[in-house]
């Protein structure tokens, strides 16, 4: 219910660290499973009525799983 609404988009950068792990399933499949800690280098800045409403915050972080096969 904003009196002036409109869309757009920010470039986002990020910088981080990984650590992860992965298991063989047999001579073919794997299993893995990382984490990541991420420190943006753009800050992306919301205003509403010329005042911040939102910010990128400055760690975030992402948790993922992944299944592979090796192909002979």
């Amino acid at each position: 219910d904003l009196a002036m609404q409109r869309q757009a988009s920010a470039p986002y950068l990020a910088a981080g660290a990984r650590v992860g792990l992965e298991l063989p399933l047999g001579s073919i499949l794997s299993a893995g499973a990382h984490v990541d800690i991420l420190a943006p280098i753009t800050e992306t800045v919301l205003l509403v009525s010329d005042q911040p409403g939102w910010s990128s915050p400055p760690i975030s972080g992402a948790l993922g799983i992944t299944i592979g096969a090796r192909f002979p």
